[in-house]
């Protein structure tokens, strides 16, 4: 009755990885695995590299680029450059990541990652796990991400 409650518990202080993805309809589009954050050029030169050349002008298929508030996104020589290609920036409001469909994503990424621990863990490169986990998002299940939200 008078004791103490304890609890024990595990601190990882192992290495951080960050997915840049680009989620569409379709599933994703672009996708950039790395270890640490993620800077804003890195994401800058992702964007131009990886997704512009997979989007198309404003009103067509892929044509809207809906971004959360991380600082990364916030690059006004990269949404002026997007714009001239007619690509139409939209940022979603603060503290609003249930308007946002990677966030579901995300979590199935992090459940094929609990339920596969020892199948990720054999590789010898993270990176490469991060990706095959990634992979699992198949198309029946992006429909779902999008209907949570304002999109659909």
């Amino acid at each position: 009755m008078n004791t103490r409650t304890r609890k024990n518990i595990v601190f990882v202080h192992g290495k951080r990885y960050t997915i840049l993805p680009t989620l569409s309809l379709q599933g994703f589009i672009a996708i950039d695995i790395m270890e640490g954050s993620c800077t804003k050029e890195r994401f800058k030169n992702f964007v131009i590299s990886d997704v512009l050349p997979k989007i198309n002008p404003f009103s067509g298929p892929n044509s809207v680029i809906v971004l959360d508030n991380a600082k990364i996104h916030h690059n006004n020589d990269l949404i002026e450059y997007l714009q001239a290609f007619e690509i139409c920036v939209e940022f979603l409001p603060p503290y609003s990541s249930d308007l946002n469909p990677i966030e579901t994503a995300f979590s199935v990424i992090k459940i094929f990652l609990k339920k596969n621990y020892n199948f990720i863990e054999s590789f010898n490169n993270p990176i490469y796990a991060l990706l095959i986990a990634s992979f699992h998002i198949i198309f029946a299940m992006v429909e779902g991400f999008f209907k949570g939200t304002v999109y659909l």
